[in-house]
C-alpha cells in the first residue's frame, strides 16, 4: 500500500505557493446576482432567516474582498522592507570595511614617550621581613631547616 503524506511537493516551495482561488476573485455563491436570485427563487420563501443569512453572507463576502486587498498590500510592504534590508546591509558592510581599514594595526603610527617615575608617586603600603633558616651539610650544600609538610 503506498504511503500517503501531507507534504507539499518539492517543486513548489512556500514562496511560490498560491491558493486555489485567488483573493481577487470572489466565490460564485457570494455574488450579488446569486444572493438576489437565491432569495427570490430559493426553496424557502423570503423570511427573516433568509434575509439574515443573506446579509451575513454579504458581510462575509465584503470582508473577504477587503482582506484580499490587505494581502496584496502586505506583500507590497514586504517587498519594500526586503529592499530596505538589502540597502541597509550594503551600507553596514561599507561602514564596517571603513572601520576595519581605520583600525588596521599595520597602519597605526607608534611613538615612544618615556615616563619617568617620581619619588613622590611611590607609596609603600606594607613592609615585612622573613627569615628562613638553612643549615649546611657535610658536602657543603644547603638544606632547609624546617619541615615542608
Amino acid at each position: 500500500m503506498p504511503k500517503l503524506t501531507a507534504e507539499r511537493p518539492a517543486d513548489t516551495p512556500e514562496s511560490t505557493f498560491k491558493p486555489y482561488v485567488p483573493a481577487s476573485q470572489s466565490p460564485p455563491e457570494f455574488t450579488s446576482k446569486a444572493i438576489i436570485l437565491g432569495a427570490l427563487f430559493g426553496r424557502k420563501a423570503l423570511s427573516r432567516t433568509t434575509i439574515s443569512k443573506t446579509s451575513t453572507a454579504a458581510r462575509s463576502a465584503t470582508r473577504a474582498f477587503e482582506q484580499s486587498g490587505d494581502v496584496g498590500r502586505a506583500e507590497d510592504r514586504l517587498a519594500e522592507i526586503e529592499a530596505q534590508m538589502v540597502e541597509l546591509k550594503n551600507q553596514m558592510d561599507t561602514a564596517l570595511s571603513e572601520i576595519r581599514l581605520a583600525a588596521d594595526p599595520g597602519r597605526l603610527v607608534l611613538t615612544k614617550n618615556p615616563i619617568r617615575a617620581l619619588k613622590k608617586n611611590i607609596t609603600i603600603n606594607a613592609f615585612g621581613l622573613a627569615w628562613l633558616p638553612y643549615y649546611q651539610t657535610g658536602t657543603g650544600s644547603l638544606e632547609a631547616a624546617w619541615d615542608e609538610a
